[in-house]
């Protein structure tokens, strides 16, 4: 109950920051994925990246990735991987599908390799927007860059599930250009839904209330008192 809420609060929070879209950016859902139905637990390798990332372009290390796998893993290599919809519901972090990029990590006992992956596309980024907002997993790292520029990024709050995260975009706002999600050596993820907003990244004090806000809310809501 305490997780549903809470996943119920946030997002009611993201829909009143002032999403407006994708600009001329494609695909920042992941739901244009075209690829097989797997059946449950069922995983496949050498699919096409361009199927599974329309819009998007795959790289492995600073080379195009042409194949890239569906509902699978990494256990210590980078890789890419289209996830959905017969995947676990805990790792599907909205909709149908979700990306999973992650760079080299070290398995027990080794040290990691130097590769990297990422997803980029070049769109021009809507006139009016003032930040950036997109969903991960809890513990996952991304190397933000709009052209040659990286972007400080900041969690804005989630649920175990999800952590929903922002970076200001405002000096790029109606500049054409590439948006890259880099998942370095020892970092990365699952990546979804990521949004431009006519809101600016909140200052700490504001994320504080926030927070505070929704706790209010659960605890309302776990008493019976929520109308």
């Amino acid at each position: 109950m305490f997780r549903r809420m809470f996943s119920i609060a946030l997002l009611l929070i993201c829909s009143a920051v002032g999403s407006q879209g994708e600009g001329t950016f494609g695909n920042l859902d992941f739901e244009s994925a075209n690829v097989p139905d797997l059946p449950p637990g069922q995983g496949e390798v050498g699919v096409s990246a361009a199927n599974a990332f329309p819009s998007w372009v795959a790289y492995y290390d600073n080379g195009l990735a042409s194949l890239i796998g569906h509902n699978t893993l990494s256990l210590a290599g980078a890789a890419l991987c289209i996830e959905g919809p017969q995947y676990s519901s805990s790792y599907i972090l909205q909709g149908q599908y979700t990306a999973y990029l992650v760079g080299d990590h070290a398995p027990p006992g080794g040290t990691a390799g130097p590769n990297s992956t990422a997803l980029a596309q070049v769109g021009q980024i809507p006139a009016t927007a003032l930040s950036l907002r997109f969903l991960i997993s809890p513990g996952s790292l991304f190397q933000v860059t709009f052209g040659s520029t990286t972007l400080p990024v900041t969690d804005l709050g989630g649920t175990s599930k999800f952590r929903l995260v922002g970076a200001d975009i405002s000096q790029f706002a109606g500049q054409t250009g590439e948006l890259r999600f880099t998942a370095s050596p020892n970092a990365g993820g699952y990546l979804d839904l990521i949004t431009f907003s006519q809101v600016p990244i909140p200052e700490p004090s504001c994320l504080t209330m926030v927070a505070l806000g929704v706790g209010v809310l659960l605890l309302r809501t776990v008493k019976g008192q929520v109308v």
